[in-house]
């Protein structure tokens, strides 16, 4: 591939990585409204909520793990990797959601310029922990595609 269509292809996958962050914290603050209106049972209310969140994220990394590579890989390639990925990046979401209550709860004490550096700060470390994850997906990817490709060949 030339230098331009990887350069394009790695600033979709940060595309990708803002999409995911950016649509987890609106589920996480707008999904509690709707499902609240529509469902009773606080434990049914929880299971539905996890369930979206989890099938968009293995959505959007299954994408990005077919798509980033530069060979078109099948999806029995990239569901190991999607898997412990998608877990990993909900975990860390949720860090980062439990993080933001927990810094809402003390803005009457933290000045509030202290506030927004702090929440931009912990967006920012959770991407770069996020794209660590992506990476390790990709790594455990690669593996079972490598593995896989040896033995067709002998």
């Amino acid at each position: 591939r030339n230098s331009w269509y990887l350069r394009l292809s790695a600033f979709i996958m940060f595309l990708f990585m803002l999409v995911v962050l950016i649509l987890e914290l609106i589920i996480s603050v707008f999904l509690y409204r709707i499902i609240n209106v529509l469902v009773e049972s606080v434990f049914l209310f929880r299971l539905i909520e996890f369930i979206i969140e989890i099938v968009l994220i293995y959505i959007i990394i299954v994408l990005l793990y077919i798509y980033a590579p530069p060979k078109f890989m099948q999806y029995r390639y990239v569901k190991k990797g999607a898997i412990i990925s998608a877990s990993l990046l909900y975990l860390v979401l949720v860090i980062l959601v439990l993080l933001y209550s927990i810094i809402g709860n003390y803005l009457d004490v933290i000045n509030v310029n202290n506030s927004v550096v702090m929440l931009v700060t912990l967006y920012l470390l959770a991407l770069f922990v996020c794209n660590y994850i992506i990476i390790f997906g990709l790594i455990i990817n690669s593996k079972n595609y490598k593995l896989l490709d040896n033995n067709k060949c002998k």
